[in-house]
Formats: structure tokens, C-alpha cells, sequence
């Protein structure tokens, strides 16, 4: 029956709205992964004593490449047990008579029994992926932990082959089971740990730096111990320790925060917390000890998530803070760089081709134009009228960076490359 208004008071279940964003919405976008029969198979849930646990469905369907895994208690209680072999169903036979055949979960996931291969997927339920070995599916199958009314929806699906470089088996060990956010962030970790331990240990010292302590120097040295070798360059740990110095120098500081506001940098867009000051401290720590080793050596060696834990002081940092710090610190001191490097007049010009720096300021093309996003190149020159500045403050013969007339000329430019750098250019030759 309809009404034309409403008789009762129901505002909106906000939890119940939440979780069908988080969980439901998602799966409709692939309901193709779950709608076909011809892949379908059903497991019986074997527990530790060998019986079936009735009150848990575990189904699995292909498409292609593309696996699913739904499990689901049904129960106020806990339970625990394995997912292996399909309960039988109806086939066709030889001579078109009726056969019940069962498959395995491993048959039905078709991934490979090799003992270099390791399957990878996701629980869309907790956002945490895990990591098998496929000779554990096929033999011994899923084993899984359940609470009371818990499901899991397992999706994405991946093989990965273990190599020198991708010691996966490593990782499975070090996993024992459990889940991360990015299985190849969490590998990265594991490979690099001894010159992670080495950069978290120059984090540790800085405190010390005023006191006098040889403690910083000794780790620096450690952690230049530890660089691989493939590292294109080897920090100048003497130009860190100055820099570190200057910025916990009550005259630098001053003049290089006179500079900041006269440039246009007011407190209300960059204040100068506890966190920024930290921020600002991650930012020449990466210049110095990360942009020596590759470009992307903040993602491609996991130094991003120490650096992110210094700055939040969160220990572990949560994943998007590692990813933002990263991109931060690596576009930030990229342009520093350029900054110092290029004549004045190619600049920015500099920095927007940067491809590092170009995807920070997320530079893209539509309708045949390029491009930048406005805040993400306001961070940019706020950070780097910072850095800029500190090194004006130092001694350094540089120019410095015109904060409040570049915003107006991105605005001006409609936030089109081409137009700003046209703008800038005729900005310089006045």
C-alpha cells in the first residue's frame, strides 16, 4: 500500500546505507562474477573434527580469469574449518547418463599446483588481502575463521610466481596467514627491511641532533651501509647534518618564516604545527637520504611508511598517509631540485615536466588541453616557498618563489598548463 506522505518518523539508517556502499554496491558492479551456473560449485565446511558445519555457506564461481569466493556463517556462534571439496552435483555422463560429480576448490579457482606459485586475493569485507600457496589450495584447501554471522567475499584473484627478485615464499612464511592492506607493499617491506631498520633508526636520532649526540651520525653512516647497489648516487650526509642544524636554528628558522609570509603563505594555509614542522623535516630527510637512490625510492624501497610514521607519530601510519607523505615528499624535493637547478625564466616549465612532480600536481589531458589541479598545486608551491625560502635563509643564492603571484596567474590561466606557463613567462620578462 502507498501513502502520500509519510506517517511515521524514519530518517535514514545511516549504518545500514554505509554497508551496502562498502559491501554491496561493489559486488552489483560485477554481478556478471556471480550470476553464471556453468562455473558454480558449493562446499561442505569441514571442521577440525572432521564434521560439516551446516550453518556455513561457501560457494565460488569463474568467469575467464575473474574467481569468487562467498563465505558465510549463519550462526550466533564461532566456527573454524576448511574449504575444500564441492558437494556433488548432477552431470552428464558417458551415453548421456546422469553422473554426481564433486570438484575441488583448487579445480574450481583453476590455479595452478606448482610450488612456485602463490595465489593472491582480497576480502572485500575487511579490505585485506591474503596470500596462498597454491599446493595448499589444491591439497589441504581454504582454511577460514568465522564469528557469528561473519562473511568474507573474496575477489581478485592473482597468481604470482616467486623469483629472486619476488621472493613470494618469504612473504607467505612472514604472513603466517593473516591479511594486509597491499601484498606488494607488505613484500617490499620484508625485502627491504635491514635498510628500513637503517633509515627508522635516523628518524630516532633526530631528537638528539641539539643535544650534541654523535648518535645521529653513526646511524647515517649505518644507513648508508645498507643502500643497495643500485643506488644512482650516494647521499651527502654532510649537507644533512647542516641542513638538520640550520633548521633547528632559532635565527634560519625566523628569517626563512619571514620569507614564507611575505610570499603569500599565511598561517591559515600552512601553519606551522607540530606536524608540518615534522612534514618539513620528512621533506629534507627524503631529498638527502631517498631521491639518491631512484626517483620513486620512497615507494620502491618502503621508506615512505617509516617517514609517515615520524610525521603522524602513528605507529604503523595509516596506508593513505603513507601514500600521500610519499608523493608529497618526493614531489616537493623534486622541485626543490629543479628549482635550484634550472634558470629562472624555465622554472616552472621544469617542474611541469617532471613526470613525478606532473602526477602529484595531477596533470591531465581533456578536450585536446592539459590540465593541473588547483589545490594539488597550491601544496606544491606552499611546501616548496618553505624549503625555498629555508635555503634563502641559509645563504643559498636562490629565487625565491612567488607563492602569491603564481596562485593568481593559475587562476588566471584557468588551470590549463600551456596558458600558465604563457603567463609565467610573460610574469618573468617584466
Amino acid at each position: 500500500m502507498e501513502y502520500r506522505r509519510a506517517y511515521w518518523d524514519e530518517p535514514v539508517d545511516q549504518g545500514m546505507v554505509r554497508g551496502h556502499e562498502l559491501w554491496i554496491f561493489p559486488l552489483l558492479k560485477r554481478r556478471w562474477l556471480f550470476s553464471g551456473s556453468e562455473q558454480f560449485a558449493l562446499y561442505d565446511f569441514f571442521c577440525h573434527d572432521g564434521r560439516v558445519d551446516e550453518n556455513v555457506y561457501a560457494y565460488s564461481n569463474r568467469v575467464g580469469h575473474e574467481r569468487s569466493l562467498v563465505v558465510y556463517h549463519n550462526c550466533h556462534a564461532q566456527t573454524a574449518g576448511w574449504i575444500k571439496t564441492s558437494v556433488p552435483v548432477a552431470q552428464k555422463g558417458n551415453a548421456d547418463q546422469i553422473e554426481l560429480r564433486s570438484t575441488t576448490l583448487g579445480a574450481a579457482l583453476d590455479v595452478p599446483e606448482d610450488a612456485t606459485s602463490f595465489v593472491a586475493f582480497r576480502d572485500i569485507s575487511t579490505g585485506l588481502e591474503y596470500l596462498r600457496a597454491t599446493t595448499e589450495i589444491h591439497q589441504q584447501g581454504l582454511y577460514v575463521e568465522l564469528r557469528e554471522y561473519e562473511f568474507h567475499v573474496f575477489l581478485d584473484f592473482r597468481i604470482l610466481i616467486t623469483t629472486p627478485d619476488e621472493p613470494w615464499q618469504l612473504l607467505y612464511a612472514e604472513l603466517a596467514g593473516s591479511g594486509v592492506s597491499s601484498l606488494e607493499e607488505a613484500l617490499i617491506q620484508l625485502v627491504h627491511r635491514p635498510l628500513i631498520g637503517a633509515f627508522e633508526a635516523c628518524l630516532q636520532q633526530l631528537p638528539l641532533l641539539l643535544a650534541g649526540s654523535t648518535a645521529l651520525a653513526t646511524a647515517l653512516a649505518a644507513y648508508r651501509q645498507e643502500l643497495p647497489l643500485t643506488a644512482t648516487s650516494l647521499p651527502d650526509l654532510d649537507e644533512l647534518q647542516d641542513a638538520l642544524a640550520a633548521a633547528h636554528d632559532p635565527a634560519v628558522t625566523a628569517a626563512a618564516l619571514r620569507e614564507l609570509r611575505a610570499a603569500g603563505v599565511s598561517r591559515t594555509l600552512l601553519p606551522l604545527n607540530r606536524e608540518n614542522r615534522r612534514c618539513a623535516l620528512a621533506q629534507l630527510l627524503a631529498a638527502e637520504l631517498a631521491l639518491p637512490l631512484a626517483v620513486d625510492s620512497l615507494q620502491q624501497y618502503g621508506l615512505a611508511h617509516p617517514l609517515a610514521a615520524f610525521v603522524s607519530g602513528t605507529i604503523p601510519a595509516r596506508p593513505e598517509e603513507v601514500r600521500w607523505l610519499g608523493e608529497l615528499c618526493c614531489a616537493v624535493a623534486l622541485s626543490r631540485q629543479l628549482w635550484a637547478a634550472v634558470p629562472p625564466d624555465q622554472s616552472l616549465e621544469a617542474l611541469v615536466a617532471h613526470p613525478a612532480i606532473a602526477g602529484f600536481m595531477l596533470i591531465h589531458r581533456d578536450g585536446g588541453i592539459r590540465w593541473f589541479n588547483k589545490e594539488r598545486f597550491e601544496i606544491l608551491l606552499q611546501w616548496l616557498s618553505l624549503l625555498v625560502a629555508f635555503d634563502r635563509a641559509r645563504g643559498r643564492d636562490l629565487l625565491a618563489v612567488p607563492y602569491q603571484e603564481l596562485s593568481e596567474l593559475a587562476t588566471a590561466a584557468g588551470y590549463r598548463v600551456r596558458s600558465l606557463l604563457h603567463l609565467y613567462a610573460a610574469f618573468r620578462a617584466e
